[in-house]
């Protein structure tokens, strides 16, 4: 009996998490993180919980050092020091959630340091502006840095995303085939695909000589979809297990969200619905992400080719991701 899983890989130990490294370009010691790296949708919720409390936090000490301070101000001039409050907030909520998390926060350093550090000095002159009344002048730089560091904080989680995809692919390929698969691989956008198929008698020795298969893509968001074909019985789920066993002896601990048995020999809607038995078919017919597809991303290169954006473009995708704000 076959099945088709959606699994999540929850966590890459620091064995994994030094291939990540490696895929970034990086190979730097981190005595600090202690921790193992979490799952992309749980990092994205970290991210975005740090960001919330520390708007919360930081606006009401804003506001509280106006009302103390700055009785005199005319309207215009209170609205602009609430701009100014406001546009501080965001810009001190961004920058906890950058630190929150020790691998985005090595990534920025280190790959976004010439953004990052600039960003950081400026906000920290607004900081000071604000609390000696110059509210223009603190709006003006709590602007400019909001959009910096929110943009630095977009590319590292993008860079680290990658990385973290591309270590979940080479696991499941390197696993695969020491269980004795050939492997197929394909990569198309933030996506990637791996098709492992063998020919055999069957785990139990059925006699007849007949293909297995098992086809793997690696989501946006770090999940994999699974199916499995020409399996009998209770082979699939023993050979499911095998596949975890390869990616935990490789650093990466999963779980699986969801299981459906589709009791089809010939594979479950990701496998019968593949343009062809090989890893870009899969692509193409994992209609879970075909809306979020966009043209490859090379790691290496990734930042050149994003300075190449419109700065404006970044900063928009940027704040409603971290913020969850519909693109206008």
């Amino acid at each position: 009996m076959s099945q088709f899983s959606i699994v999540q890989a929850i966590a890459l130990t620091r064995a994994s998490f030094d291939k990540l490294l490696d895929n970034l370009g990086l190979s730097i010691p981190i005595p600090s993180l202690t921790r193992e790296c979490i799952s992309l949708p749980a990092l994205q919720d970290q991210l975005r919980h740090s960001a919330i409390c520390a708007h919360t936090s930081s606006l009401t000490r804003y506001h509280s050092h106006l009302e103390q301070h700055q009785m005199n101000l005319t309207q215009t001039q209170r609205m602009e020091a609430l701009s100014a409050a406001e546009t501080l907030a965001r810009a001190d909520a961004t920058l906890e959630a950058l630190r929150a998390d020790p691998s985005i926060s090595m990534v920025a350093q280190h790959l976004e340091y010439d953004e990052l550090q600039p960003s950081v000095d400026s906000l920290m002159k607004a900081r000071k502006d604000y609390l000696n009344g110059e509210h223009s002048s603190a709006l003006q730089k709590a602007n400019s840095s909001t959009r910096k560091i929110t943009t630095t904080l977009h590319s590292a989680y993008n860079r680290l995303a990658e990385a973290h995809r591309t270590v979940l692919s080479e696991s499941v390929s390197e696993s695969l085939s020491d269980m004795g698969y050939t492997i197929d691989m394909a990569a198309e956008g933030n996506r990637l695909a791996c098709w492992g198929h063998k020919w055999g008698n069957g785990m139990f020795g059925h006699g007849l000589l007949s293909e297995t298969s098992i086809a793997v893509v690696i989501q946006e968001d770090g999940r994999l979809a699974m199916d499995m074909s020409g399996f009998q019985g209770g082979e699939c789920e023993m050979e499911m297990h095998r596949l975890f066993e390869g990616l935990r002896k490789r650093g990466i601990q999963v779980k699986r969200e969801e299981v459906v048995p589709h009791l089809r020999k010939e594979g479950g809607q990701l496998i019968s619905s593949a343009n062809g038995r090989n890893a870009q078919g899969l692509l193409q017919a994992d209609t879970r992400s075909a809306s979020r597809i966009s043209r490859p991303v090379n790691i290496r290169n990734s930042k050149r080719r994003i300075d190449q954006q419109d700065n404006d473009s970044r900063y928009r995708a940027a704040a409603a991701w971290l913020w969850m704000q519909q693109k206008g």
